[in-house]
């Protein structure tokens, strides 16, 4: 239970880091609640994930669950997807 609520914490506070810029630039509201739940899903798969390089594998798992939402956001603002992908790749 304790690291249901942890991870369900760190959803949260990396679906605000990325959100916040998409609500300054006035981004669209479907594009918003798809990152903020995205961020919030991906630290439970990358927990679930079992593998000897499980650093490694999160990266890449999270950098392609992005293209989504890199796609969505590409299409309001072309500034924010290098944003999104660099941070994607940080976490």
């Amino acid at each position: 239970m304790i690291k249901l609520i942890q991870l369900l914490v760190i959803g949260t506070i990396l679906a605000l880091i990325d959100i916040v810029p998409m609500i300054k630039s006035k981004i669209d509201k479907y594009s918003i609640i798809s990152a903020f739940i995205y961020h919030l899903i991906m630290p439970f798969i990358l927990f679930n994930i079992s593998n000897s390089q499980k650093v490694i594998l999160g990266f890449v798992v999270y950098l392609i669950c992005s293209i989504p939402i890199v796609v969505l956001v590409f299409k309001e603002d072309r500034q924010s997807v290098p944003i999104i992908l660099i941070s994607s790749i940080i976490r």
